[in-house]
């Protein structure tokens, strides 16, 4: 796992001590392996395939900071919000779509070439479609 500092903040920050980058970090090794196998680690490493990889680790930390007795539809969530003090992602995570406005048809905008972006927007889509019809 590639864990680093972060310079926002005086002291910096340690991402060893961000759970939800863990977690996410954690997530790359457990849906590599699903995906390729244990002899093809880079299949998810770059274009959609990469997105879906950063998505679904965003997802795993979102999945396992969620508390049913403390959060809710209204909720928002960030990532990285411990070691950046603000999230990193383009959008927070949140079921409600003026908070996060980001769709499937977004994904080949300028600002969507990165995997991080683009997984941004996978997460969405998990995160929206799936988790609350399953979990609320």
């Amino acid at each position: 796992m590639r864990m680093y500092l972060w310079n926002g903040h005086t002291p910096m920050r340690d991402g060893d001590l961000d759970n939800g980058i863990i977690i996410h970090e954690y997530a790359h090794g457990i849906s590599i392996r699903l995906v390729g196998g244990p002899g093809n680690s880079n299949c998810m490493s770059g274009g959609q395939a990469g997105g879906m990889g950063e998505g679904i680790g965003d997802c795993f930390s979102l999945f396992f900071r969620w508390r049913p007795e403390e959060y809710d539809r209204d909720t928002i969530f960030e990532m990285a919000d411990y070691s950046a003090g603000n999230g990193i992602r383009l959008f927070p995570y949140a079921y409600n779509m003026t908070i996060n406005t980001q769709t499937y048809s977004v994904i080949n905008g300028g600002q969507y070439s990165g995997v991080h972006a683009k997984g941004c927007v996978w997460c969405t889509i998990i995160y929206v479609y799936f988790f609350f019809i399953f979990f609320l």
